[in-house]
């Protein structure tokens, strides 16, 4: 947890301040609120009820959904990520309050909207420098379950999304969707690992190029404590007509309650075409 706010506090002193615009203020803080508002609910997990599975921190997404009726919010405090390219200069981008809705349908699947709430873009190239911000596209989810969700040493689930161009300054203002396709295993001294496939098609953007993209996932989670775990992951990406990009992930999780959980970790670029460095912080709550 110490990590956690060293890590915000850093950002917070180092990070530029957006423009006075009537949004900003309240998104910067947006999660901020959530989280002191989950205080007063009921966070406490009922014995009956499955344990809380997130999609966070890491790439890879859980194959577990949010029990019927059951609300979850996951979310980022800060995401941080840069990348320099002699041919393109500096890139940098902050995001306050990357936004994961959850609502739990039925006992094997659940409906996501995730959305950065704010996002602050800048690049430098040639001594130039230009900054972008604002709210970030929209993307709707379903995920169901097919094996796994309650009991098994292993799940599976099958996740296709839709995003909806916002056309803000930092919209990729395109249509854009896929399928993520989610397998985890747990083994019996605790460690689990998880694996993912996902298909993607975004449609004709401003720069009139269709793009299909696949990632690929696999991650390791291993439990350092009973309430304090670590995952370490690689992600790789590819595409038509761009380059391959590779990272190697890893963070810490602490659970502050049975539906109470904060996160920090950080992503770094293997392939010249990743960003080089990635840090965030955030937390997840079911009530």
């Amino acid at each position: 947890m110490l990590l956690q706010v060293n890590l915000f506090a850093f950002f917070q002193l180092h990070s530029p301040q957006p423009s006075r615009t009537f949004w900003a203020p309240f998104s910067r803080f947006f999660p901020s609120w959530i989280i002191l508002g989950a205080v007063g609910l009921p966070i406490f997990a009922d014995a009956a009820e499955r344990p809380m599975m997130t999609d966070r921190p890491d790439t890879t997404e859980s194959p577990y959904t949010v029990p019927p009726g059951r609300f979850q919010i996951e979310a980022s405090f800060l995401d941080y990520s840069q990348d320099r390219s002699a041919a393109q200069g500096s890139r940098r981008q902050w995001v306050f309050g990357q936004m994961n809705l959850k609502r739990g349908l039925t006992r094997n699947s659940d409906l996501q909207w995730v959305f950065n709430a704010h996002s602050y873009a800048g690049q430098t190239e040639g001594g130039d420098r230009s900054y972008s911000e604002g709210f970030g596209d929209v993307t709707l989810r379903l995920k169901r379950n097919f094996w796994g969700n309650d009991s098994g040493r292993t799940a599976f689930a099958l996740m296709p999304y839709v995003t909806f161009p916002t056309h803000t300054r930092v919209s990729e203002k395109a249509w854009a969707g896929g399928l993520i396709l989610p397998l985890a295993w747990t083994f019996p001294n605790g460690w689990t690992m998880g694996v993912m496939e996902e298909l993607d098609f975004r449609d004709r953007a401003a720069d009139g190029a269709g793009r299909f993209q696949t990632l690929h996932s696999a991650t390791l989670g291993i439990a350092l404590s009973e309430t304090v775990g670590s995952y370490w992951e690689l992600v790789s990406i590819a595409g038509i007509s761009q380059s391959h990009q590779m990272s190697a992930n890893a963070g810490l999780t602490f659970q502050i309650a049975p539906n109470l959980v904060l996160d920090a970790g950080s992503r770094i670029g293997l392939t010249r075409s990743a960003p080089d460095l990635g840090v965030f912080s955030g937390f997840s709550v079911r009530f």
